[in-house]
């Protein structure tokens, strides 16, 4: 039994007696609270093997009952509360059908009244408990209901279907209702799937060519390839990432009709006719997946370093580079404003030099003087006080032609870097020129150095990471994936929770907005829960430490309590002092001054405890404020006493 609406309770009294002092008290609580529960345990929640019951029990409605029981005045709440639901129950099990309504399970309930809504007629009894969400859209309700109650919004699109009701709710939804309940489907953590094995899953049925793209919008034709999917019997994850794969390939079949299209920058830069560009692509869909996600989150970096004053598909080669994917990925297409009718560019070999102007104008860089690096066939140009690349070269290659004239007359003279510095540089290099034969070309190092810059912004916003390599900062805070959704007025990004999310949430950007001056609109960034990460593994264990929404910035001890503890605990499991600080990138100096408090804590050393540490710097800073009230004090009785006695010790006439 789910819940009880309304319960009235008349009591009659015999004439001939007084009731024993306490009955009513008695009676009002075996009805506010001993009922329902007699009654939840006379109808325990039936598992069905249903498979749009989602995990959920069935749901029977029944409008109103009237019963009627004999209670002893003396009786405890208990024992009149279990009188009544014995009548309730017996009137519960014969009520005829006229009185009661049943739903296979709480999606069917919620299905029921999405198609009501939709047809106009929500306003039944059956759907009393949904009164507060009766004047939302009817995809609204469905996404609100959903959530309210634990069921996954597949479930109820799977018995929309079943029932017949979901082309017609489809059909009279607005596009971005549409949009967004596809986006609260593709929410749901799933594995990527191929197009063969999507139609395996849908089996017999059949399934759309990928003309109904043209006849209605991706994420429609989505949210029926999962309702179909669901209603099959698969699970709510294997139904989403049928729809998204079957989708997507159908997009892409759509896509590639154009040969034109194939790559969108390259049509841009040959100048391609507009028509062409217009036809459907994978970026057209206002909700996907994409390996580029991340290019979101890093948005606000990139403007800092100039990527607002590059062309839209020289943003693409940026964002591209620094989330190891392809300009033409949908996420980074969308993130870099590209556009169809976009005129066409070459590609810019004087990125380096934008980024180098941004950074002065930023006052990012030391201007004193500036430092050389031979890494392979390459020469790195960097600012000596901060180590940001400002350009790189080829051996044959003159520096000054390299550099704005704000940095070309500097001073200049090579480095002598130590090992680890070294070695960050070999790999920062390989991560952005992949390419290992050393033939990269301008343009290619160009946007080199302003992916460079843009990760170093991002890594400085991270406190204590802002000296780690790109490949780190990739595998660790941006793993690839996540699901953008473009809903017209802004663009929501879920993206998955990465291995050190807690650091994200430190630095306030595991849920954040972004606005920079080439998008028009506001772009949400928020990541899936830390739960999704692999068990066992050394993140997955910081995350479960709860340090995710702590208010604590990282200041100049580094870490909050939470992230030393599990540092420690790692070292308990056996990990030396050397992987941890690799893994984390953490100083091992830390983790040994660390690991020496917890060995004084547990009083293996002798020293000062953590508590004895906190309430000596208690009574330091007590004993200070004291003596500042001290100080103040004497202060005030020497101004009184000046004021007492005037100058040439006479008093002051009245």
């Amino acid at each position: 039994m789910s819940r009880i609406g309304r319960l009235t309770a008349g009591i009659a009294v015999p004439g001939q007696g007084e009731l024993p002092l306490g009955t009513i008290d008695r009676i009002a609580t075996a009805v506010t609270e001993g009922v329902p529960a007699a009654l939840a345990r006379r109808f325990p929640v039936l598992r069905e093997s249903a498979p749009d019951s989602a995990g959920d029990g069935p749901v029977v409605l029944i409008r109103r009952l009237q019963v009627s029981a004999a209670v002893p005045a003396t009786a405890s709440a208990d024992e009149i509360a279990e009188r009544l639901a014995d009548r309730l129950a017996r009137a519960i099990r014969t009520a005829p059908d006229e009185v009661r309504i049943r739903y296979p399970s709480r999606a069917a309930h919620i299905a029921a009244f999405v198609a009501a809504l939709a047809s106009g007629t929500g306003d039944s009894w059956v759907f009393e408990s949904f009164d507060g969400v009766r004047l939302l859209a009817p995809l609204t309700a469905l996404r609100t209901l959903a959530e309210r109650h634990a069921v996954p919004v597949v479930a109820v699109l799977g018995a929309l279907r079943r029932s017949g009701d979901l082309t017609t709710v489809l059909a009279r939804a607005a596009p971005s209702e549409v949009n967004r309940t596809w986006a609260a489907c593709l929410a749901l953590p799933h594995v990527r799937m191929s197009a063969a094995a999507a139609a395996a899953h849908l089996g017999d049925d059949p399934v759309d060519d990928g003309k109904g793209l043209h006849r209605s919008s991706a994420e429609a034709l989505s949210l029926a390839l999962a309702a179909r999917t669901f209603a099959r019997g698969r699970s709510p994850a294997v139904a989403v990432a049928v729809a998204s794969a079957t989708a997507t390939a159908a997009a892409e079949t759509v896509r590639a009709s154009s040969p034109a299209v194939r790559d969108p920058i390259a049509v841009r830069r040959s100048g391609a006719a507009g028509s062409a560009a217009k036809e459907p692509r994978a970026a057209d869909l206002a909700v996907f997946e994409a390996e580029g996600a991340p290019a979101f989150l890093l948005l606000p970096s990139f403007a800092k370093v100039g990527l607002g004053a590059l062309a839209p598909a020289d943003r693409a080669r940026v964002l591209a580079a620094a989330t190891r994917t392809s300009p033409e990925d949908p996420a980074v297409v969308l993130a870099s404003a590209l556009e169809d009718d976009e005129p066409p560019c070459e590609p810019g070999v004087d990125i380096s030099q934008v980024v180098q102007q941004a950074l002065v104008d930023d006052d990012r860089l030391g201007l004193d003087r500036l430092v050389t690096h031979t890494c392979g066939p390459y020469v790195i140009v960097a600012d000596a006080s901060s180590g940001i690349w400002l350009a790189i070269l080829d051996d044959a290659e003159p520096p000054d032609d390299a550099l704005i004239p704000a940095l070309a007359g500097l001073e200049r003279a090579p480095a002598d870097p130590d090992e680890a510095a070294a070695t960050r540089m070999v790999a920062d290099l390989r991560y952005l020129l992949p390419d290992d034969s050393g033939d990269a070309g301008a343009p290619a190092r160009a946007v080199a150095v302003a992916a460079r810059a843009g990760m170093g912004h991002f890594a400085r916003r991270l406190g204590g990471f802002g000296a780690s390599s790109l490949p780190f900062l990739s595998d660790r805070f941006l793993t690839p994936g996540g699901v953008v959704a473009d809903l017209g007025e802004s663009i929501q990004v879920r993206l998955p929770a990465p291995p050190l999310l807690v650091v994200l949430a430190l630095a306030g950007l595991d849920r954040t907005t972004v606005e920079v001056p080439w998008l028009p609109k506001a772009v949400t960034v928020t990541h899936e829960d830390a739960g999704w990460c692999v068990p066992g593994s050394v993140e997955s264990k910081l995350l479960d430490s709860g340090a995710r929404h702590q208010e604590a910035r990282v200041g100049r001890r580094g870490y909050p309590p939470q992230f030393r503890r599990k540092v420690l605990d790692l070292l308990e499991e056996g990990r030396s002092v050397a992987q941890v600080a690799h893994d984390l990138d953490i100083s091992d100096q830390s983790i040994y001054a660390w690991r020496h408090q917890d060995r004084i804590d547990k009083g293996l050393v002798a020293g000062l405890t953590s508590k004895e540490k906190a309430e000596l710097a208690s009574a330091k800073k007590r004993i200070a404020d004291l003596e500042t009230e001290l100080a103040v004090a004497r202060r005030a009785v020497e101004l009184l006493r000046e004021e007492a006695t005037p100058k040439g010790g006479s008093r002051r006439s009245r």
